[in-house]
């Protein structure tokens, strides 16, 4: 058997694109240190002798997409801003986890949320928001 070798790859050169293609696109790329596609797997007890993998079978998956950003409340196009003034709205989304390595990119639905307002009195005031994914995230080659 051959071992298939892994090519991982840092966020450096990602892109987030909200609502690619519309005319009304915004990028958020240099807005965001964390971008992560989250499946939340409920499990239900398996029916039947045949199951794989023990006495348990998926029953539902739903997907999140949580952000890690700087808050910026100055600027009228930052990321802070554009959640609070969008949330509870559809959008979709582009997410190319690198521009020169990665052969695929993930199109995505999701429920726009509010992020966090203030933190830590530190040097750098973050925050982190989840949000609902609409169905499942689409990965498609580039």
């Amino acid at each position: 058997m051959a071992d298939t070798l892994a090519a991982p790859f840092a966020l450096r050169d990602a892109r987030l694109i909200v609502g690619p293609g519309t005319g009304e696109e915004r990028e958020f790329s240099s807005s965001v240190s964390h971008v992560m596609f989250e499946p939340r797997v409920a499990w239900a007890p398996a029916v039947g002798l045949n199951d794989v993998g023990g006495n348990y079978a998926v029953e539902r998956v739903e997907w999140w997409l949580a952000l890690e950003y700087p808050q910026d409340w100055a600027e009228a196009a930052s990321l802070s801003l554009f959640l609070a003034t969008h949330a509870g709205q559809k959008r979709e989304m582009l997410f190319v986890p690198s521009q020169r390595f990665a052969t695929h990119q993930v199109r995505t639905t999701v429920v726009l949320a509010p992020g966090p307002i203030g933190g830590d009195a530190g040097p750098l005031l973050t925050g982190i928001v989840a949000m609902p994914v609409v169905g499942w995230p689409d990965v498609e080659e580039r």
